[in-house]
């Protein structure tokens, strides 16, 4: 957990720059549970993760301009049973919904490809694209209940980065409330066992 504290100070600090795009793409990928507490990276699933993250790479170089430069990067990590695709699109770009349900169509299929090779086949695939804009059908009559209906269709989901950054100083406040308790308790414990009868 202090780890957790560590990277979280971290990105607290950096948030003052209001660097936002910047501070996730060099923390995201390592620190898996900023999007979800309890995904923890699948220990000895380095070769597959460089396999796939070779084939969203080179997805990324047949883009067309306008949608390269609404990505800052894409990544895949195994956690906690699954297959993760993380997206990271540019906080001031909104992208539709028909263009980021393409794209993730496109990821996960050809991940898929290549995880039918490997002993992590059965592991489901989930595809979070983090946003600062939701799309535009989510101020339409398609609203947010149906843009989430369509992106879980195909494995995907919206996180926003205002949203996970609040989570993540969440995590860190409820740590420190913990740590407090804890150090009171402690403190407790300490003068029972520094107590001395007197003695005649």
């Amino acid at each position: 957990m202090k780890l957790r504290v560590g990277v979280i100070k971290a990105l607290q600090e950096k948030l003052k720059r209001n660097d936002k795009e910047a501070v996730l793409r060099d923390y995201i990928f390592d620190h898996l549970w900023l999007l979800d507490t309890s995904w923890e990276r699948a220990r000895g699933s380095e070769h597959v993760e460089t396999t796939v993250n070779k084939f969203l790479k080179e997805n990324t170089k047949n883009l067309p301009k306008g949608e390269k430069k609404d990505r800052i990067d894409i990544g895949y990590r195994t956690a906690s049973g699954k297959h993760v695709i993380i997206e990271l699109k540019r906080a001031s770009v909104a992208v539709p919904l028909d263009t980021l349900t393409k794209q993730i169509r496109k990821y996960r299929d050809g991940a898929r490809r290549i995880l039918e090779k490997t002993t992590y086949k059965d592991w489901p695939i989930e595809i979070v694209c983090v946003v600062g804009k939701s799309p535009p059908e989510w101020e339409t009559a398609t609203g947010p209940i149906g843009v989430n209906k369509s992106l879980a269709a195909v494995d995907a989901r919206l996180v926003f980065y205002d949203e996970l950054l609040s989570n993540a100083q969440q995590a860190y406040a409820d740590y420190l409330e913990v740590h407090i308790k804890i150090d009171k308790l402690w403190n407790v414990f300490q003068a029972i066992d520094d107590f001395a009868p007197p003695t005649d």
